[in-house]
């Protein structure tokens, strides 16, 4: 079909898309894009034919004089009702710097000129040109910046904003292209091994799971450390099951960690201790408020026996819970139970352990005598029993012993503890509490609010001493952090050995895509860094952390938490620098 001049110069039949260019000076043009009229025919804004000349949009400027081709991506999907406007929702143009196109004289020229675009731009303008879908997050990340109207990409300019544009250099946009491109074949390998994975598990191991066991995709390296960040900026929220899967991941290696980061693994040990007993002592406290039968504070107890090493003072390690220590053996019948029996962890003394409830009133009401007052017929009933328990424990320690194979625990002076009640708020009964428990000489008797005490008090010391555990820990991660940096930056150079006289030369030359100036100048910042942490260990202020903008004196800080702060700044950027020097591979 013969091609249509209208005005200005048009390219296209009246059944497709058509562009005409439009002249401004000889260095200077536009080309203006017009829907097919099918396309307006099946749109809801420019269906009337009276419309369609109204459907003009302009898709391209090229400047001879300044080397730039400015795109304007357009929506030309018919049915969207942002048909002919600005196809993402803040970027308007994206500006290619420094290629040095031609003004196109003819159709042929135009589409050779959009055939020549960077890879990763819509190469056929019927789409709209911009960026194709695999790469529509560059974008996206860039419209996070609310001002941004425009993006340039620039073969000499550096990244960074400068009022309503962002420029990214030509370098930094191709190592990103070639990162998502290697993210989405990643994606589409894992993808095919999880339908292999799928169809093995749903038919082959319900049949013959001995010769068809049930497959898993494959651990990839380093794959929980891009989920977390290190420096705790983002909580990753995990399912029960994950939760217990890095429970057993843990467990799995953890004379590995142990080896490799004993600060982190001593920080993690500090963090579930601590959060533990946050979670016990809330679980107490809401037990306290409760009329709760003695089976649920003995459970309590029963599964969380520590609870038992502070009532008692010293290490004791439980040997029956619900002892019938006035029977032939602890696990079989008897005339008298006992909530636990325990032992001194270190002697094998066997010690009684007797739990009532926090409402147990421990004194009479009515005073004795002036301000003096008597214990209630609970505690002293409670005292008896105890002392019952006690004498028949000792009577047939040595049946029990035999009979319960359990050897290793003695009565030399059986002692016993007992948990009952609320220390009293008055003062005079809690002078005649006191004087009463004082001069019991077998039995310990501790109130449920004491021990909530301790368990408090025991919180507010491992509270106090996380924070020196925390920095410690922090200082670890990112000197390892540094020393990782420092061999991956190395590895962007090839190192050449050869001949030079008597001795060797080794000659170091930067990889493919490497820029050589700028990895030196990151490797120097990471030898300043190096620095800083070595006068940290050795605990020699001021810490090295960075160089002042001169690039040739050191900045130093006087605190650790300020070297911290900044020594985390200095490896993000260092990170980032790292991701855009990516030496380039033959697939890409």
């Amino acid at each position: 079909m013969p091609k249509t001049f209208v005005g200005t110069r048009v390219f296209g039949a009246d059944s497709s898309d058509r562009l005409s260019l439009q002249k401004k000076t000889p260095d200077k043009a536009t080309v203006i894009y017009q829907p097919a009229e099918s396309k307006l025919s099946e749109s809801e804004k420019y269906a009337s034919q009276t419309q369609h000349s109204k459907a003009k949009r302009k898709l391209l400027e090229i400047d001879g004089q300044k080397h730039q081709l400015t795109i304007y991506p357009l929506n030309t999907l018919p049915h969207h009702p942002d048909f002919l406007e600005p196809k993402y929702d803040q970027i308007e143009s994206i500006v290619l710097d420094g290629w040095g196109y031609q003004i196109p004289q003819s159709e042929s020229e135009i589409e050779e000129l959009l055939q020549e675009l960077p890879a990763g731009f819509v190469k056929d303008y019927s789409y709209g040109l911009g960026l194709v879908k695999d790469y529509r997050c560059i974008i996206t990340a860039i419209e996070h910046i609310p001002q941004i109207r425009h993006l340039i990409i620039s073969s000499d300019e550096e990244t960074g904003v400068s009022g309503d544009t962002y420029t990214l250099s030509f370098s930094d946009y191709d190592a990103i292209r070639k990162g998502l491109n290697r993210i989405t074949s990643r994606q589409q390998s894992d993808g095919a091994k999880d339908k292999h994975i799928f169809a093995n598990n749903s038919l082959l191991t319900p049949l013959d799971p001995k010769n068809f066991p049930e497959e898993s995709l494959p651990y990839r390296k380093d794959t929980i450390f891009k989920l977390i960040p290190s420096d705790g900026s983002r909580t990753v929220k995990l399912s029960d099951a994950d939760q217990d899967a890095a429970v057993r991941l843990v467990d799995q290696n953890k004379r590995e960690i142990a080896r490799k980061s004993p600060q982190e693994l001593l920080r993690l040990r500090n963090d579930l201790e601590l959060a533990s007993l946050e979670v016990l002592i809330a679980k107490y406290e809401d037990m306290l408020g409760k009329n709760l039968p003695e089976s649920r504070w003995q459970a309590l107890f029963n599964d969380n026996p520590f609870i038992l090493n502070l009532a008692f003072g010293y290490p004791v390690v439980k040997i029956q819970d619900q002892a019938h220590v006035g029977g032939r053996r602890l696990s079989g019948s008897g005339e008298t139970i006992a909530d636990f029996l325990v032992k001194n962890g270190i002697s094998n003394n066997a010690a009684l352990f007797e739990i009532k409830k926090p409402g147990t009133p421990l004194l009479n009401k009515k005073p004795y005598r002036g301000e003096l007052y008597t214990p209630s017929s609970a505690l002293a009933g409670a005292m008896n029993q105890m002392l019952d328990q006690k004498n028949e424990f000792q009577k047939d320690v040595a049946h029990i012993k035999e009979n319960s194979h359990i050897y290793d625990i003695e009565s030399y002076a059986v002692h016993g503890v007992l948990v009952i009640g609320t220390t009293p708020a008055d003062r005079d009964q809690q002078k005649s509490f006191e004087l009463f428990r004082g001069n019991s000489k077998d039995i310990t008797i501790i109130t449920f609010n004491e021990l909530l005490g301790k368990l408090k008090s025991i919180h507010d010391f491992l509270s106090a001493h996380a924070p020196e555990a925390q920095q410690t820990s922090r200082l670890h991660t990112l000197e390892t952090k540094v020393l990782k940096l420092q061999r991956e930056f190395s590895d962007l150079y090839t190192h050449t050995e050869s001949k030079s006289g008597s001795g060797r030369r080794v000659t170091m030359k930067p990889r493919p895509g490497v820029d050589g100036r700028v990895v030196m100048s990151t490797i120097a910042k990471l030898s300043v860094l190096k620095t800083g942490f070595d006068n940290v260990r050795l605990e020699k202020p001021p810490y090295t952390v960075a160089f002042d903008p001169s690039g040739e004196l050191p900045v130093k800080v006087d605190t650790v938490d300020e070297f911290i702060s900044r020594a985390e700044a200095a490896i993000a950027d260092v990170e980032a620098t790292l991701a855009l020097q990516s030496p380039q591979r033959q697939d890409e």
